[in-house]
């Protein structure tokens, strides 16, 4: 019993990790979306 809850806060350990991992790519993208618009703005309004 105490084993499988061992490797169950593993496994939450890694998912947990995973989703971190995913939310701070997510984060990434969305700043680099916003530079990109900020970017091609100031390209127009040159």
């Amino acid at each position: 019993s105490d084993n499988k809850s061992k490797n169950m806060n593993i496994k939450d350990q890694v998912s947990n990790k995973e989703y971190l991992y995913k939310k701070s790519k997510k984060l990434e993208d969305e700043i680099d979306e916003n530079e990109y618009v900020a970017n091609f703005n100031n390209y127009i309004n040159k």
